[in-house]
């Protein structure tokens, strides 16, 4: 079987605009991971599925300053454990 790294991944973006400028930034996601060993291999490839929230919340201090605050969370699913 030719493996190798396979990535497929969905998102939802829901995001808040105040007078044209973004506030706030949430993103649901799911992903499919495929992986093994590259080329031709008798063993078989691991799979992963992975579910994550997001938020990013911009700040603006002052005139010039900004500052993004980014909080994620991440849930894998692995069909094999990894030694």
């Amino acid at each position: 079987m030719e493996a190798g790294y396979i990535c497929k991944r969905y998102s939802v973006f829901i995001y808040y605009l105040l007078a044209g400028v973004l506030t706030e930034l949430f993103t649901l996601g799911y992903a499919y991971v495929l992986s093994g060993k590259f080329g031709r291999s008798s063993s078989n490839p691991s799979t992963d599925n992975r579910i994550s929230q997001e938020a990013l919340l911009p700040q603006k201090r002052g005139r010039r300053t900004f500052i993004n605050n980014r909080f994620r969370f991440e849930q894998r699913w692995v069909d094999k454990t990894f030694i």
